[in-house]
């Protein structure tokens, strides 16, 4: 049985060596890139969430543009009145419209937020769907609902809450901001660590 010689035997251990070697350098660089994809979505999503906060803060806001049919002055009918008092809540309608493109990109990094940071990276996602979810139904149904006449008591309170929703109180807190800056705090703490590495 001839087993070959020396410089065989050298030639082969040196093949096995470098190819060890390629095979150990390729998962090293498997780890970077897949590192890098990691901390580039990490600061992506987090911007995003920055971002979403300002558009609310935007959204909710009671400035008004001369455009906005809020604006105008009306005649003191009941039926223009009416009209008068739903076209306060079109311009917060509108600004989640213009702003569609943004959550509709938002909602779908979620899926590949999950799939690299697991359940806890789609919480916050949740909580901001959830925030733009309410708002566009309190300002669809402050729209809806206006009517003449005196509202009942029940009516009154329902409206007060869907005003709760749709107006930012800028002197405090109300509950939209804090389920904001709640999914602020989730994302920094899954996305913080990935990007400081």
């Amino acid at each position: 049985m001839d087993f070959g010689s020396v410089p065989d035997w050298i030639v082969a251990i040196a093949a096995a060596l470098a190819a060890w070697q390629g095979i150990k350098s390729l998962n090293a660089w498997r780890r970077e890139e897949a590192g890098r994809r990691r901390m580039e979505l990490a600061e992506v999503a987090l911007s995003e969430f920055y971002e979403a906060r300002d558009i609310f803060k935007w959204v909710r806001s009671p400035a008004r543009e001369d455009s906005d049919p809020a604006a105008q002055s009306t005649p003191d009918d009941p039926e223009t009145r009416i009209q008068s008092q739903r076209d306060i809540y079109y311009p917060i309608l509108k600004r989640l419209a213009d702003d569609g493109d943004f959550f509709g990109r938002m909602r779908a990094r979620r899926y590949r937020v999950q799939a690299l940071f697991g359940p806890a990276g789609a919480e916050p996602y949740d909580i901001i769907n959830d925030v733009h979810g309410k708002v566009a139904l309190a300002a669809k149904m402050l729209v809806q609902t206006q009517q003449q006449g005196t509202p009942t008591e029940a009516e009154m309170a329902r409206s007060g809450e869907w005003q709760d929703t749709v107006w930012d109180d800028a002197e405090g807190s109300d509950e939209i901001n804090d389920r904001i800056e709640l999914a602020i705090r989730k994302a920094e703490e899954v996305f913080r660590p990935t990007i400081s590495v």
